[in-house]
């Protein structure tokens, strides 16, 4: 990888990126939780053969449930929202794939 060979600003937003997802990662243990799913997640994928989001016009974007609210501030973004999964026993279902 060279550096000049790529665009500053894309690899510095790559960076604090990845530092971002490590700060949420060690909040998240800090908290007794295992994951997080952020408000206004493109859930839904376009089809069950797809991995692409769903077209936005059709699509409800994700907000968390007030009993699972959770919210971090991260050294980059700021503060997020969204859904804090605790440790223990959790049944995520959905529709259905093919």
């Amino acid at each position: 990888l060279v550096y000049a060979s790529h665009d500053p600003a894309v690899l510095q937003k790559h960076v604090e990126t990845v530092e971002d997802t490590r700060a949420l990662r060690a909040l998240l243990t800090a908290r007794g939780l295992v994951a997080f799913v952020g408000d206004g997640a493109v859930l839904p994928r376009a089809s069950g053969a797809s991995d692409l989001p769903m077209d936005a016009k059709e699509v409800i974007k994700f907000a968390a449930p007030p009993s699972l609210s959770v919210s971090f501030d991260l050294p980059h973004r700021g503060k997020v929202t969204g859904m804090g999964i605790p440790t223990g026993i959790t049944l995520i279902v959905g529709g259905g794939f093919h």
